[in-house]
C-alpha cells in the first residue's frame, strides 16, 4: 500500500470522529436541560481533531 493511500486512510479516521462528535452535540443542544460539560468536551475534541487532519492534509498535499 502506498504511503498516499496510508495518508487517506489516516485523514477518513479524524472525519468520522469530527462528525460523531457533532451529531452528539446537536442533540445534547437539544434538549431541555443540555450537560454543558460533555458539549465542552465534544468541542475541545472537534478543535483537537481538525487540527490533526490539517496536519494530515498538509503531508497528503506536500
Amino acid at each position: 500500500m502506498g504511503w498516499r493511500k496510508k495518508l487517506r486512510k489516516q485523514i477518513a479516521a479524524p472525519e468520522r470522529v469530527i462528525a460523531d462528535h457533532q451529531r452528539k452535540l446537536t442533540l445534547e443542544r437539544a434538549k431541555a436541560h443540555p450537560n454543558q460539560r460533555l458539549i465542552a468536551y465534544w468541542e475541545k475534541e472537534i478543535r483537537a481533531r481538525q487540527k490533526a487532519l490539517e496536519r494530515l492534509k498538509k503531508r497528503l498535499a506536500g
